[in-house]
């Protein structure tokens, strides 16, 4: 018996009838996390522009910390995905940038546009010869701590989560800010744009793997010149009415290029050794004019013979195609 006042007990509830599970709580951003993601992708840019900033100044420096964000992109839309995705992208940029880490360690400066051409322009025997002469056990053993010190930062990344929306939006904006950026800012100069492309190609130099894409592009864009110029020069008509004032005696014109010399090993300037005995005669007859102090107005072989060859100079390299 109950009395009438008694509360009524809750009627039991079945083992198996679900019941409503609690709502999850927020996910808080993992800031840490997303700093080591960070400055893995930046430091195969960044290591290099550090140690250029006594002679190159901040600029590269500056557009490295900018450009490093864009790797971010793929590890917030596919977090389950980072450690695979941080590793394609890490021997990626490891790899291109150790032609820039060994420019430096071997001549202190910035590896330029000029040197990419002059890689493309070179066969494996030139090649071969370089790095039997400049790669020794100091650069390998930096080019080893380098490495070492990529992959500590390798193990400490982890995934970061930012929901959907934020993480496409955040995507967004890193795209925009480093490549679009440039047209926005110069808009009004013209409306072909090739004047922000210029910037734009200029801001993606510093970083890797960008110099080396982009010297490639720009190296095939010179190739392409050339053969253009090349198939007008062919096209043009013969000349009417030329002389000769020598008539027909037999004569040979010889033009030499030596694109592979160095006069440090030549007599003909003083190097100790009998190299070159036959200009040493032509000069000692007064039949050779030797010059001393020639520097090359360009660093790689197309664009000084575009020079040399033709009307084109330091200030107007537009006139080879004109």
């Amino acid at each position: 018996m109950t009395s009438p006042h008694s509360p009524i007990p809750p009627a039991p509830v079945p083992a198996n009838t679900p019941t409503a599970a609690p709502s999850p709580a927020p996910r808080r951003i993992d800031w840490a996390g997303l700093i080591w993601l960070y400055l893995f992708f930046w430091y195969f840019s960044g290591v290099v522009q550090t140690l250029l900033i006594p002679t190159a100044g901040m600029t590269g420096f500056r557009n490295v910390l900018f450009l490093s964000l864009v790797w971010l992109a793929p590890v917030l839309l596919f977090p389950h995905r980072t450690r695979q995705i941080s590793t394609v992208i890490g021997i990626l940029l490891w790899a291109a940038s150790l032609v820039s880490l060994g420019y430096w360690a071997i001549y202190g400066q910035e590896f330029s546009r000029g040197v990419i051409f002059t890689i493309f322009e070179t066969n494996t025997e030139e090649a071969g010869e370089y790095f039997s002469q400049y790669v020794n056990l100091y650069l390998m053993a930096g080019i080893l701590v380098y490495t070492r010190i990529a992959a500590l930062l390798w193990r400490r990344l982890r995934p970061v989560h930012l929901p959907r929306p934020w993480a496409a939006l955040t995507v967004a904006l890193l795209v925009l800010v480093n490549f679009a950026y440039p047209y926005v800012r110069y808009f009004d100069v013209g409306p072909d744009l090739s004047f922000a492309t210029k910037k734009l190609q200029l801001r993606l130099e510093p970083a890797a793997p960008w110099q080396l894409l982009l010297g490639f592009i720009q190296y095939r864009q010179q190739l392409d010149n050339l053969e253009h110029l090349l198939a007008g020069n062919a096209a043009l008509p013969p000349l009417e009415k030329l002389t000769d004032a020598n008539g027909n005696a037999p004569r040979t014109l010889v033009l030499v290029i030596g694109e592979s010399t160095t006069s440090q090993r030549m007599s003909l300037y003083g190097y100790p050794r009998p190299t070159t005995p036959r200009l040493d005669a032509l000069k000692t007859a007064g039949q050779l004019d030797v010059f001393n102090d020639v520097i090359t107005s360009r660093p790689y072989t197309i664009e000084i013979l575009q020079q040399a060859l033709t009307f084109a100079n330091q200030q107007e390299p537009e006139r080879a195609f004109s």
